[in-house]
């Protein structure tokens, strides 16, 4: 299963939520972007991918037509490859696994698929990133629930630029005799 596994934590690691994922037929791949058609709260759109998430998903499709299997514009995206559901669609809960076992093998402790979404929307914008285009890669509909996750970048971004404005603060201090 590792060119699934790792075709799976990249497109994770974009801000897609686990049942969208779950939803990613081929055609939604276009080899440079997924398109997401069905989201929560239609917060349908299209999200581009790293080179390196699009090579591993290369690879992972490379792998099953290399298997012989048939490889249509409505078959999913990711298979199953448990004993019950092999050749199925990857469930949530089979999303879910994965990167749970995955994160117990590297001792990443409360690791969860949500986790990438909140990852990538913190790192967009802790990298300069505007907020607005980042909660658009996201598909976030509401300010209010993008900010949820930007949280953490912002309070490092304020504390970066105080310094950065204030950083040499001893002097100003001192220029201004505060007692």
């Amino acid at each position: 299963t590792e060119p699934r596994d790792r075709a799976l934590l990249w497109v994770l690691l974009h801000g897609l939520r686990a049942r969208e994922v779950e939803a990613l037929n081929l055609e939604d791949f276009d080899g440079q972007r997924v398109h997401v058609k069905e989201a929560k709260d239609d917060s349908v759109g299209q999200v581009p991918l790293l080179p390196e998430a699009i090579e591993t998903l290369e690879v992972y499709l490379n792998f099953r037509r290399c298997w012989g299997e048939v490889v249509e514009p409505e078959s999913p995206l990711f298979l199953s490859e448990s004993n019950n559901s092999k050749g199925q669609r990857l469930s949530y809960w089979g999303i879910y696994k994965v990167v749970k076992d995955l994160a117990e093998i590297a001792g990443v402790k409360d690791s969860h698929p949500h986790r990438g979404r909140h990852t990538v929307a913190t790192e967009m914008v802790v990298r300069g990133m505007d907020p607005l285009l980042a909660r658009q890669i996201t598909r976030h509909k509401s300010e209010k629930s993008f900010e949820r996750y930007s949280k953490r970048a912002l309070q490092k971004q304020a504390e970066a630029q105080f310094l950065a404005t204030m950083g040499e603060g001893q002097r100003i201090w001192t220029k201004l005799k505060i007692n």
